[in-house]
């Protein structure tokens, strides 16, 4: 279902910091869904050339395949930054697939002290869990996993989103 570890070193988290600009992330028109409810303030991360990193040359890449496997295709990545009012609905990735099964990572790039709400909830016909991720922690969640985010209350909640193939 799913399991949270931390994936990237130091090294990487602060390459990702720096070299992406995650402090600097521009904010995205908020969207809202079919009722009004206010949804993360968007996809912030715009250039293509980088959406789908090579084994040859991506750190990320390479951190993840030391953590799930050599042979991972990934499909996507992207950065969300989560301002206030900001909240994700109830979802899973397997539609987006394609027919193809697959898993998603979240990586944490906030500490949470930096923002309040925003926890990730993992929804099952039983329960709903909430999960508050530490700065550089990352949740593997499988395709046909709900979840969904909390709204945010104050502050910025910046997550890493990588999108998985197998």
């Amino acid at each position: 279902m799913y399991d949270i570890d931390y994936v990237f070193d130091e090294m990487s988290l602060f390459h990702i910091e720096e070299l992406f600009n995650v402090s600097d992330l521009q904010d995205s028109p908020n969207l809202s869904n079919q009722s009004g409810q206010t949804q993360a303030a968007g996809v912030v991360f715009h250039d293509l050339k980088w959406t789908q990193p090579t084994q040859k040359n991506n750190f990320m890449l390479k951190d993840i395949q030391k953590k799930y496997g050599e042979n991972i295709k990934l499909y996507t990545w992207y950065f969300l930054k989560y301002t206030v009012g900001s909240s994700t609905i109830e979802h899973m990735h397997g539609a987006n697939n394609l027919g193809y099964k697959g898993w998603s990572t979240i990586t944490m790039l906030s500490n949470p002290s930096e923002y309040m709400g925003g926890e990730l909830v993992i929804h099952t016909r039983d329960k709903e869990e909430e999960i508050v991720l530490k700065k550089g922690q990352t949740i593997r969640i499988d395709d046909d996993v709900v979840h969904s985010v909390n709204r945010v209350n104050w502050g910025e909640r910046k997550t890493l989103i990588h999108w998985f193939r197998e």
